[in-house]
């Protein structure tokens, strides 16, 4: 299932069942009722929407500078690796092809064997095993003059830092939210919604609007720190 379809569901599932518990609501108790209620539940759902609205709001930079640094984390990898190709242009024959053909190892295997894995918060064994064996060229590596022994320190500083990236990848994919704080989210956008109800405007319809509204934008966000994360 794609991830609009599936924000989609979510999002008129949502709507769906705020709308449900409205009517539920209106058929069992009386609209008096709650019409002397409507300065307090104001009071309250007020109080209710800032401390909530803050936490989603935290919870929203949270995951996105989680998001930005993986994104981060990608990019030096790859620069990393691009640089790396430029530099075993300097080596001779065979040293220059085995370090290319090391590194287009290793990026295969990333894309095709790890990248996959990752969604779940593993990695792949191949993948290691290719940037070991880009560790080990590097380290065989016996320079004959002072620009090839250059072109080594060079080299070996990209592979520290590239291995660095590479960490910080796995590290991100292995991060999420713990449960705890999904359970305040979702209780605290049943609470806030709910308190929608005892409001007691005349037209039903008017205040169906108002919840399916509000349920619709707190279940956007909540599906936006989802996907995020």
């Amino acid at each position: 299932m794609s991830t609009v379809t599936l924000g989609l569901l979510v999002l008129l599932a949502t709507v769906f069942i705020s709308i449900f518990g409205l009517t539920m609501v209106r058929r069992r108790v009386s609209l008096s009722l709650l019409e002397q209620h409507r300065d307090v539940a104001g009071f309250i759902i007020s109080v209710l929407g800032v401390v909530y609205g803050v936490l989603l709001g935290f919870i929203v930079v949270t995951v996105w500078e989680q998001y930005e640094g993986a994104r981060a984390s990608i990019s030096g990898e790859t620069n990393q690796m691009a640089d790396l190709m430029q530099i075993s242009q300097g080596f001779p024959d065979p040293i220059s092809e085995r370090i290319r053909q090391n590194l287009l190892s290793y990026g295969e295997l990333v894309i095709n064997a790890e990248w996959p894995l990752m969604s779940d918060g593993e990695s792949s064994i191949e993948a290691q095993l290719a940037m070991d064996h880009l560790w080990k060229t590097y380290r065989e590596i016996e320079p004959e003059d002072a620009h090839e022994n250059a072109l080594i320190t060079e080299g070996l500083s990209r592979m520290s830092q590239l291995s660095d990236y590479r960490r910080a990848r796995l590290h991100a994919s292995q991060s999420e939210l713990p449960d705890v704080v999904w359970v305040v989210l979702i209780l605290g956008a049943m609470i806030t919604i709910f308190y929608t109800y005892l409001f007691g405007v005349q037209r039903i319809i008017a205040q169906g609007i108002i919840t399916a509204a509000l349920s619709f934008e707190i279940a956007l966000v909540l599906f936006l720190v989802f996907v995020l994360d």
